[in-house]
């Protein structure tokens, strides 16, 4: 056990809070609970820097050097500055237009500068994007510090606790978020009062766990801790029920998804290397595992969860997906190409939806089609070119490390492929990113904070080797048998 107590106590004790308290504070998205979130950042960052330096971290002044030469650092800087400049230039007003007989808004009072409708608004953005650009470059700069596993642990830990709340949620059919604190409604799951945020949530937290259990079975069995197997192995089962029941459609055929992606990969990657005995096992082991996940699920399905696990897979109309929230991203298109360099500031898409509808459309606006259902088209909107490019300055670096690692050997350790948390929340990442393409999961910043943790996680060098060893030709090392018997010359 000793081996997993934290390096540096002072940063973990600087991250977990930002990384936990958001999670369980309405998942980020109630404004009266955010207050908290940029003070943390800070914290985050005082510690970052108090932490005392050893072989794996630097000392204060070469990591503050080192970090104001990551470009990734820049980029979060500078769309921070946007969103201030966003903050100040805002609080438009809506007049009426006479010429038009409808309503418009005042132009901003510095008009060639980012700007924003509503200033609280433009208040929430700074208060979702400081929190996640502290959890993915503390990460990135002090990673290697968590190397034994303690931030891990403390994540799974956090998100299990809100597994067990959901589950309580969904068959107790409670409505508050906490006893009596914050009614969502019946669509409280956890500390989420948005079911496919809670969905895409756990399907992350479903490819953190499974990773880390494959990473503890594969290694060197000297190196294994039966402790660390159980308890993110049982993690990853909780995380993929708690998927299945949330009832999103979304995160029942997602977590499948990641299942059947991660299965794949240790077939593919493993096979050559298993001797024939331990491919039987694995076999039996795969069947085992789906009869258990398909059985548990169907054993406390209620009505509703199986229609909608139909609707999602048996009964999946793909073009009625698709073609049924495309006026939305036209109309953010639209938006776009008449603000293409500044957006129009956060949540500033659904103060201007309605000039970009045709009036028999506007009744759509009150069933949650305020919002473009597809986050790229939305920051596209809202930030325009200059924030989308700051961005994919935090972001890309990493995601093209991750990238580019995925065409080397799975025996080589920088490889993608050879530490199985990575390419599973690798695959986590991007079951992330194509729920986005369809909703809003970006728009929570829990799932935002541990998508980012992840993927900072995931392209740092890997802190063990690769579990894989060369292809080995069995039948080479296997003695043929014998069909003809041995002449009696022999024996004489």
């Amino acid at each position: 056990m000793r081996k997993y107590l934290p390096t540096h106590p002072i940063l973990l004790f600087g991250l977990i809070p930002l990384l936990v308290i958001p999670l369980w504070m309405a998942a980020g998205t109630f404004k009266d609970w955010q207050y908290a979130f940029l003070p943390l950042s800070g914290w985050a960052w005082i510690c970052f820097f108090l932490a005392t330096p050893d072989k794996n971290f630097p000392k204060r002044r070469q990591r503050l050097r080192k970090l104001l030469k990551d470009p990734c650092c820049w980029g979060a800087l500078g769309f921070m500055g946007f969103l201030l400049l966003q903050y100040w230039n805002s609080n438009l007003i809506r007049v009426p237009d006479f010429e038009t007989m409808g309503w418009t808004y005042t132009t901003p009072k510095y008009p060639r500068l980012p700007w924003s409708i509503n200033q609280e608004d433009a208040a929430e953005m700074l208060r979702w994007f400081g929190p996640v650009f502290t959890v993915f470059l503390v990460i990135r700069h002090a990673g290697s510090t968590f190397a034994n596993g303690s931030l891990t642990l403390w994540v799974t830990l956090s998100a299990f606790l809100n597994a067990i709340l959901a589950l309580v949620h969904e068959f107790r059919g409670w409505e508050m978020m906490f006893y009596d604190v914050r009614n969502t409604g019946r669509d409280t799951y956890g500390s989420f009062g948005y079911p496919n945020h809670a969905a895409t949530f756990f399907i992350l937290m479903f490819a953190f766990a499974a990773g880390l259990f494959l990473r503890e079975t594969l290694r060197e069995r000297s190196e294994r801790k039966l402790w660390v197997k159980f308890v993110y192995g049982g993690s990853a089962i909780l995380f993929f029920f708690a998927a299945q029941y949330s009832a999103s459609r979304a995160g029942m055929l997602g977590v499948w998804i990641v299942l059947i992606l991660i299965l794949l990969t240790l077939a593919v990657i493993g096979w050559p290397r298993m001797h024939p005995v331990h491919r039987l096992y694995g076999v039996f082991a795969v069947v085992g595992l789906v009869f258990f996940l398909v059985l548990g699920f169907q054993t406390f399905a209620t009505s509703t969860h199986l229609r909608e696990f139909r609707q999602a897979t048996l009964e999946v109309d793909a073009n009625r997906e698709v073609t049924a929230r495309f006026f939305q991203v036209q109309s953010a298109w639209d938006m776009w190409k008449d603000h293409p360099f500044y957006g129009v500031g956060g949540w500033g898409y659904r103060y201007l939806v309605g000039f970009y509808l045709d009036e028999s459309q506007w009744k759509f606006l009150g069933t949650g089609k305020a919002n473009v259902h597809n986050d790229f088209f939305q920051f596209l909107a809202e930030f325009g070119l200059v924030g989308m490019t700051l961005l994919a300055f935090v972001f890309l670096p990493a995601a093209v490390r991750l990238l580019k690692s995925a065409f080397l050997p799975p025996e080589w350790d920088e490889s993608l492929w050879g530490d199985p948390f990575r390419f599973s929340a690798a695959f986590g990442l991007l079951l992330m990113i194509a729920h986005s393409m369809i909703d809003l999961p970006f728009r929570s910043p829990a799932v935002f904070m541990h998508g980012a943790m992840m993927l900072a996680i995931a392209s740092l060098p890997p802190p063990v080797t690769s579990v894989w060893p060369p292809k080995i030709n069995w039948s080479d090392l296997t003695p043929g048998i014998r069909l003809n018997p041995i002449p009696k010359s022999v024996h004489q």
